[in-house]
């Protein structure tokens, strides 16, 4: 008979396979990320993250995750974790990855009124168009991307300026089996967080590269103004309204309000609405459009603020 585990609340010691817990460091709506200890065969390392979820769990959001992992491992990508082990353990499914720092959204909220400086936010933005360019030829769309599923490398192993995308469990493949695209839906379900869902989102329609790519826009956005004018209000087709608004005068200058690089990011912004469900977007135009916007800044790229040296040095792991 299978065993049950509290998935929930793993205690310091507990066996999931050859992995050792020792603590739980963050967790959402189903999954759980614990610290484990345990011996690889692959690396050097000691510690490992631990991302689990009930076997029980009615989305299962896990496997979807770990199916995109497996997937992406294979293509040498950029911004990706790589994963140690991936599998079932009495009544947890889990994925041990490698260890690494903070979140994106730790960072904002320990700066300045929310801001990140113009150019390290900008080369942030390029990082993240890069891995949902990787993400995107791997046949998939992320369908969640906001600062919290976005983190970057650990301190002891320099890489605090390597950005890691996380967070496929309602990734979605949008090619067949033969490559193809798939046929958009008539009507789908909200799926994403509101304040970084994009226009398509909210209007219910099938979701697709470019939708990607509009939600990678309004982090840009928020990490340089350190606030999106629709915060705070009271529902998604409010939130809706507003952000069709934000596209011409005079909700296009709150949205692109200073220090922001108003003439390349109205340029991007207009770039990405242009596309459709069946759009190969021009991701070498938008680094050419964000390193525009950087050159024309003093300010230098590297070191990134919360790196030693940086601009607005926001913590040290």
């Amino acid at each position: 008979m299978d065993k049950t585990l509290d998935v929930s609340n793993l205690s310091p010691g507990t066996q999931v396979y050859k992995w050792t817990i020792d603590k739980k460091i963050a967790q959402g709506d189903f999954s759980y990320i614990y610290v484990c200890n345990g011996i690889s065969n692959m690396s050097n390392h000691k510690q490992f993250a631990l991302k689990c979820e009930s076997a029980h769990s009615p989305l299962q959001m896990l496997k979807v995750e770990a199916f995109v992992l497996q997937k992406i491992s294979k293509r040498n990508s950029r911004h990706f974790c790589d994963i140690e082990d991936i599998g079932k353990f009495q009544s947890i499914h889990y994925i041990v990855m490698h260890m690494i720092g903070r979140a994106l959204v730790d960072y904002m909220k320990t700066s300045s009124n929310g801001m990140i400086s113009v150019n390290c936010a900008l080369s942030v933005g390029i990082q993240i168009i890069e891995a949902l360019e990787d993400l995107h030829n791997c046949g998939y769309i992320h369908r969640d991307l906001k600062p919290s599923n976005i983190c970057f490398g650990r301190q002891d192993r320099g890489e605090l300026g390597k950005l890691y995308l996380l967070s496929f469990g309602i990734s979605r493949r949008y090619l067949d089996s033969k490559n193809q695209m798939r046929k958009p839906r008539d009507h789908v379900e909200f799926r994403g967080t509101v304040r970084y869902a994009s226009l398509s989102c909210h209007q219910l329609q099938e979701l697709s590269r470019k939708d990607d790519l509009e939600s990678a826009f309004y982090v840009l956005i928020e990490m340089i103004t350190g606030q999106l004018p629709w915060k705070g209000l009271p529902d998604g087709a409010t939130v809706a309204r507003v952000k069709q608004m934000s596209r011409q005068p005079p909700g296009v200058t709150q949205l692109l309000k200073a220090p922001c690089p108003t003439e390349e990011l109205r340029e991007l912004i207009n770039l990405i609405d242009s596309y459709n469900y069946f759009t190969t977007p021009d991701y070498a135009n938008m680094y050419n459009i964000l390193r525009r916007a950087m050159r024309r800044n003093p300010q230098p790229e590297h070191p990134y603020d919360w790196e030693q040296g940086g601009t607005n040095v926001l913590c040290d792991l």
